[in-house]
């Protein structure tokens, strides 16, 4: 078996009866993506090329259903609800797939852990196992959260055909309706053979929404993962810097070079995910837009697409704050260090020291970010203000359709 292939034992350490317990990073999304062959350094099977060309086709259909609905607002905006997320993983799958150095920086990450040289006492052990129960959780119920959102969408209409007749008081009877926007070359609208066909066929739909889940596991992993290093070196800035004197300028030297490799792993991390996280920032916002209008268009109309809309907003907004919230413990975590050069007993520190020492502080005030494209930094202020331009284009939206 390769070795990138292998999944780490946890690590352990038993002190007075109490066990700290690391565990299995980048389990279940490396999981999802194996099964596609989009791994980088996985050899480029048939599934993924069946993958790849089924996207292409969904992606295809759903582009040219815009182009008929183009002049019906409304059915336009319930198209756009999965045209741009369609084209959004298929640009993030085939980016993952020719991502260099993603196998160096996951090989990295596991050997930290699973050699322990990332910790040198139970505290920093402790310290960052914080952040690895976030993104060990984050990856196992990803996937789930985004088979639950898929489907929420697919059985849409399935529940509105249990739940109300076909054929209404007037003796009108209403098309049957895909839970994904698709231009297909037969009519299925009145044709239940066809529409069978069609509901299979987009029956694979929420698993392909599965990759964008994994996508986003793979990326705050790796966030959290520099987080949880920032924050160990914050106090092993802390502490080891105070005494003895004799040695401080060998820790210095030892300190800064950890903190340029993580300045280095942070903007390489960057480089990787910048243009995905600028594709998601534009999908995100616009989608979240238009559930908050569908929401507001179906009150008292539709209670079942009411629902859907409603979930369909909440976990799209939620996909933003998730984004926000890791750019933003990347700020903090990298301003922690900064700090702890400061809490330092730099006052008993010799005179031509403390100009290092003042460096290291200088140096350790840059904030770290987690950017979109070159122009947009993810943070928690950052998303209340991606709220306040959603529901400026909602306004917009409602002022179009009247």
């Amino acid at each position: 078996m390769d070795s990138s292939n292998k999944v780490v034992n946890p690590v352990r350490e038993e002190t007075d009866g109490s066990e700290i317990v690391i565990r299995k990073p980048l389990v279940y999304c490396t999981r999802i993506f194996s099964l596609g062959g989009f791994l980088p350094w996985q050899h480029t099977p048939k599934m993924f090329v069946v993958c790849v060309l089924y996207i292409v086709l969904l992606e295809t259909l759903e582009c040219w259903d815009a182009y008929n609905v183009f002049l019906k607002f409304t059915e336009l905006m319930v198209n756009l609800l999965s045209t741009p997320l369609t084209a959004s993983i298929l640009y993030t799958v085939l980016m993952i797939k020719t991502m260099k150095g993603l196998n160096e920086m996951k090989d990295n990450m596991l050997d930290d852990i699973q050699t322990g040289r990332l910790f040198q006492n139970k505290e920093e052990k402790r310290l960052y196992r914080k952040y690895n129960r976030i993104y060990v959780n984050f990856d196992k119920y990803i996937v789930i959260y985004g088979l639950f959102v898929g489907y929420v969408m697919y059985f849409r209409p399935l529940i509105t055909l249990a739940t109300q007749p076909r054929t209404d008081e007037n003796n009108v009877t209403h098309p049957y309706e895909l839970p994904f926007k698709v231009y297909l070359f037969v009519d299925y609208s009145h044709n239940g053979k066809v529409y069978c066909l069609a509901m299979i066929f987009q029956s694979v739909v929420p698993l392909v929404g599965t990759y964008h889940a994994a996508a986003a596991s793979l990326l705050a992993t790796l966030t959290l993962h520099i987080c949880g290093k920032l924050a160990v070196l914050a106090r092993r800035i802390r502490v080891s810097l105070t005494e003895p004197a004799s040695e401080f300028r060998h820790k210095v030297k030892s300190i800064v070079n950890q903190h340029v490799e993580l300045i280095a792993y942070s903007d390489h991390l960057n480089d990787m995910f910048r243009h995905i996280l600028l594709v998601e920032y534009l999908n995100c916002t616009l989608r979240f837009a238009l559930g908050i209008y569908l929401v507001l268009l179906t009150i008292g109309r539709n209670s079942t697409a009411l629902f859907v809309f409603t979930i369909y907003s909440i976990i799209t907004g939620t996909w933003l704050f998730l984004y926000s919230y890791l750019g933003e413990q990347v700020v903090q975590v990298s301003q922690e260090v900064g700090e702890a050069f400061y809490d330092t007993n730099w006052v008993n520190v010799e005179s031509r020291q403390r100009t290092l020492l003042l460096l290291c502080q200088m140096n350790g005030q840059k904030p770290m970010y987690l950017s979109a494209g070159k122009f947009y930094s993810f943070s928690l202020f950052g998303f209340t203000e991606l709220m306040k331009a959603s529901m400026a284009f909602v306004s917009v939206l409602q002022a179009k359709s009247d």
